[in-house]
């Protein structure tokens, strides 16, 4: 009796071994594929890049090209180190308590910066279409704001008071994940609103300028009202909080949304730049957005 308690004991550990040992292995996997997709996104658009960016003569305004430069580059960096330390320091098990929320926090960081310069995008496109409103650019302060002090706020306390086990897997879904995400789907749904209100400049003739603004908006409202509101369904459900699914998957996407929506921009601003745009009705002009100057195509005279 006491041999095959024995052997019961010995055979649960195994196969909780062989459980860890699958979910390492699985992260480790799907850290190594996201960082695969940003480095052939990356090569996909450096022809871009170096046209928008780089080149003489039609660089973005300062500004813009941080955002993008902050958007491209820290998310290869951050993927980078993450996928080393991995595979090597968290590959050791079982990992060390502060160890793991050292780990949460900086993946953490990493994530709402990189949303946070996506917002910022977005919200220059908007103060650019309402002729730099001081009011459109107040309540988006409050709302960066609030997202900001929400986010800091409970993910610090939902990290501090967070178990995790062996493999650094937090085992207990916060329910102050869902505060934030509401903050995330308010910021979004207002900035997403306001682009939708201003579809026809003229009424009945809706411009490419505007069209070009409200697609980009539309998609880019999908993917981070999705990544993050599908977040918590999940993270409730299961009781475990996994690195690649809550931080490294949402950077990915928040980092081609945003360097694509830049691009998107620039190529915009080219365009206009050369006169390929119909010229027959009045619209604000969004291509210099990152600059302190508006400009407005008016009626031609012809």
């Amino acid at each position: 009796m006491i041999m095959d308690t024995a052997q019961l004991g010995h055979s649960v550990r195994h196969a909780h071994s062989i459980v860890l040992s699958s979910a390492l292995f699985s992260r480790n996997y799907s850290s190594c594929a996201a960082l695969s997709v940003l480095i052939c996104e990356y090569i996909a658009n450096f022809k871009d890049e170096y046209t928008y960016f780089w080149s003489k003569g039609i660089r973005a305004p300062g500004s813009i090209k941080w955002l993008y430069l902050f958007s491209r580059y820290f998310p290869l960096f951050a993927h980078a180190v993450n996928l080393g330390f991995s595979t090597t320091s968290l590959s050791q098990l079982p990992v060390d308590r502060e160890i793991c929320q050292t780990w949460f926090y900086a993946l953490m960081g990493g994530s709402y910066a990189l949303l946070v310069a996506l917002d910022i995008v977005l919200m220059m496109r908007v103060y650019a279409l309402y002729l730099q409103d001081k009011r459109v650019a107040v309540m988006f302060a409050v709302l960066l704001v609030l997202e900001g002090a929400v986010g800091i706020v409970y993910g610090s306390r939902s990290i501090n008071t967070m178990p995790f086990n062996e493999i650094c897997e937090g085992t207990s879904s916060p329910t102050e994940l869902i505060s934030f995400l509401c903050c995330v789907t308010l910021t979004q749904t207002a900035i997403w609103t306001m682009t939708l209100s201003k579809r026809r400049v003229v009424p009945g003739q809706p411009h490419p300028l505007v069209r070009l603004l409200l697609r980009d908006g539309t998609w880019a409202w999908a993917i981070i009202c999705g990544v993050f509101i599908s977040q918590a369904p999940y993270s409730l459900s299961s009781k475990i909080i996994r690195v690649d699914i809550g931080f490294m998957w949402p950077t990915v996407m928040l980092s081609l949304a945003a360097c694509k929506i830049i691009i998107n921009m620039q190529k915009l601003r080219m365009k206009t730049d050369s006169g390929d745009f119909n010229r027959g009705s009045e619209i604000f002009l969004t291509s210099n957005i990152g600059s302190t100057r508006h400009s407005v195509v008016r009626p031609s005279s012809v």
